[in-house]
């Protein structure tokens, strides 16, 4: 009992007394006001009858978070019902539907913000790219991750498919460098009312410009895949571990960043010219396109004096 009161207790004072600090209070207010707005959106768009098998779903999904709860509970306290389990039990029971509350809440927004970055965008042929080159992707890493065997057998097809999807990330990357406004509708004619509607727009084009820039990570990292799968030995590392999926991707990322550790090391001409690419591409995303979307807030606080 006095155990589950130390564990309550602790973290009920640890979130009152970071809310005493303003700027903690200020973003946790922001941060549920957030989410509360991304369940508002979902749900006014829906039907009558979807609300209504929403609210359903809700509750349902409350039910079976308390029942496991509760059975969990059981077992932590081995299976004794007495006031440290009904206190332990609230507790966790508090606790999850808050986080389940909240990994909602981020998801619906997160879904929000794409449906926005995809209608928001001014040219239809950029959402054409950038929609094919995801498609590619999309199916190539769930084959590579389910069956590596189907992928050896097709592997000249699959290279193609990365180099097409690989284009199409350069040239919308090339766009964004171009012209950051890309992402919105009528950005030549356009005049922000309010300042609120300035920071959305920001937002809009830096999450998009994060999306391709996160596919194109993907598309280096799968090309990365399949040259281990063409040929044994492409690359080893030096603590003399086994090369895994993960490696790879530790490897595509840390290349990437143009950190390289050196653990892990290519060892053939097309393992060393995928590095190659990898390091170009770099160059080319972290400081042109890097350079280019911190000029956003200048061109947006512009266009919000002219109007």
């Amino acid at each position: 009992m006095g155990k589950v009161l130390i564990y309550l207790v602790t973290i009920i004072c640890a979130i009152v007394g970071l809310s005493t600090f303003r700027r903690i209070r200020a973003n946790m207010k922001y941060l549920f006001k957030w989410i509360n707005d991304g369940y508002l959106t979902v749900y006014k768009r829906q039907a009558k009858w979807k609300r209504y098998g929403m609210n359903l779903f809700g509750v349902l999904s409350v039910i079976f978070a308390t029942l496991i709860t509760y059975e969990r509970t059981l077992r932590l306290t081995d299976r004794r019902v007495d006031g440290e389990f009904f206190l332990l039990f609230i507790g966790i029971t508090i606790v999850v539907l808050f986080l389940i509350y909240l990994v909602l809440g981020i998801l619906f927004e997160i879904v929000i913000v794409l449906d926005k970055i995809v209608n928001a965008m001014r040219k239809t042929m950029i959402t054409t790219k950038i929609l094919v080159s995801f498609g590619i992707l999309a199916v190539y890493l769930g084959v590579a991750l389910y069956s590596a065997k189907e992928i050896k057998e097709c592997i000249w097809v699959c290279y193609i498919g990365l180099m097409i999807s690989y284009i199409l990330n350069i040239q919308v990357l090339m766009k964004i460098v171009s012209n950051p406004m890309c992402f919105l509708r009528d950005s030549k004619t356009f005049r922000y009312a309010d300042k609120h509607q300035q920071n959305r727009d920001g937002v809009i084009i830096i999450l998009g410009a994060i999306f391709v820039l996160c596919m194109l990570i993907l598309n280096l990292y799968l090309a990365v895949i399949f040259i281990r799968f063409s040929s044994k030995g492409a690359y080893l590392c030096s603590s003399g571990q086994p090369i895994t999926n993960w490696s790879l991707f530790y490897y595509t990322v840390i290349s990437f960043t143009t950190i390289g550790y050196g653990d892990i090391v290519p060892t053939n001409i097309p393992s060393q010219f995928m590095a190659i690419v990898i390091s170009v591409t770099s160059v080319l995303c972290l400081i042109i396109f890097m350079s280019s979307i911190l000029g956003i807030k200048d061109k947006l606080s512009k266009q919000g004096e002219e109007s």
